[in-house]
């Protein structure tokens, strides 16, 4: 017997597997489980001083050889100019934003799998200084 989560491994690594047990109540979303693509970094830049967002921030995720724009929501968006991504890709990340000439990293930002093999996103709020 194939366990709920067994069904939400199998159904994100491999889909054919539920057509192969004749659908074993895979269904097209596993029990519990949900479809959505999730970034495993959610970054809010800021500016030290007024604690304002700072749109139009460059925020890179990076781990070994990997790396990733992160991509700007507008400031329509809430919060305001926030960055995500990469989506569903766990690791341990150096996150590098930058706005003109000023910058910062910030490594070692685990980010880990949870239920249905989704990442469980980590929010991250970098002030740069003037």
């Amino acid at each position: 017997m194939i366990s709920s989560s067994q069904r939400c491994q199998f159904f994100v690594a491999a889909p054919v597997f539920c057509v192969a047990l004749g659908g074993g109540g895979c269904g097209l979303v596993p029990h519990g489980c949900s479809t959505e693509a999730r970034p495993a970094v959610v970054v809010e830049v800021v500016d030290s001083t007024s604690g304002g967002p700072l749109c139009n921030t460059s925020v890179v995720a990076r781990e070994g050889a990997f790396s990733s724009v992160l991509q700007e929501f507008p400031a329509s968006f809430s919060p305001p100019c926030v960055h995500m991504g990469p989506y569903e890709r766990a690791g341990t990340y150096t996150v590098d934003v930058s706005f003109g000439v000023r910058s910062k990293s910030v490594s070692g930002l685990r980010v880990e799998r949870g239920d249905c093999d989704h990442v469980v996103t980590q929010h991250l709020t970098v002030a740069l200084d003037p």
